[in-house]
């Protein structure tokens, strides 16, 4: 049975006899919903037009990351609240068997926090649900001195989250993956999981100028020390 195809529509007539109705239902063959990947965006305008943008970002025939988060900013990306970063984000799950899924949906979403931010936004939260941990969420940012570009992650990241990024305030209050952080400049790293701790604590021990700092359960925060 093609797993798109769903019961909609279609009758199973109930003939008299021995079997009961838990008997009938017993012997029905129920298609498992395909891991919800299709995104429910019917009529969200702005929605269809990020995921076309998003679509072409697979085609970009670049050697590194920096090149490919470069040539998606030159895209006609849109200028998405919060929020709506994060419904697009969930979007992305029907594109999730793709090899390039995890490095290319981080460094897109990524484009779309610096668009908003360019744009006057700030202190933004990404809270997606469903869907894996990306990698290079927050990589390759820029803020300013006197206004750092702030980002909270509530959900689980992958690998080089805030890679290379200057004067921002990223604050990862789940596990994050390695190289956190790691070549960013003028910045500050937050997280009150231990495990992330460490984890930033390592990779940002130079340059000198980044902070690492815990915040503790009653919400002070203390900074740490960078490694030897």
């Amino acid at each position: 049975m093609n797993t798109e195809q769903t019961m909609t529509g279609t009758r199973m007539p109930i003939k008299k006899g021995n079997k009961g109705l838990g008997d009938l239902v017993r012997g029905m063959t129920v298609p498992v919903p395909e891991r919800e990947r299709k995104a429910q965006h019917t009529g969200e305008a702005w929605l269809e037009d990020t995921l076309k943008e998003y679509n072409s970002a697979f085609d970009i025939k670049k050697a590194t990351y920096p090149e490919i988060f470069n040539e998606i900013m030159t895209q006609s990306l849109p200028v998405l609240t919060s929020g709506q970063i994060n419904q697009f984000i969930e979007a992305t799950i029907e594109y999730e068997e793709h090899e390039n899924y995890l490095g290319r949906t981080g460094v897109f979403a990524s484009a779309l926090i610096q668009t908003a931010y360019n744009a006057g936004h700030n202190d933004f939260v990404l809270e997606p649900k469903r869907t894996q941990p990306l990698d290079w969420i927050g990589a390759y940012l820029k803020g300013t001195e006197k206004n750092p570009l702030r980002l909270t992650n509530n959900a689980k990241t992958g690998e080089s989250c805030g890679w290379k990024a200057e004067h921002v305030i990223i604050t990862n209050n789940t596990i994050t993956g390695r190289h956190c952080g790691w070549l960013a400049r003028h910045s500050t790293f937050k997280t009150n999981n231990p495990e992330t701790l460490e984890n930033m604590a390592y990779y940002l021990k130079d340059p000198s100028d980044k902070k690492v700092i815990f915040i503790h359960p009653d919400g002070t925060e203390e900074e740490i020390a960078n490694h030897e």
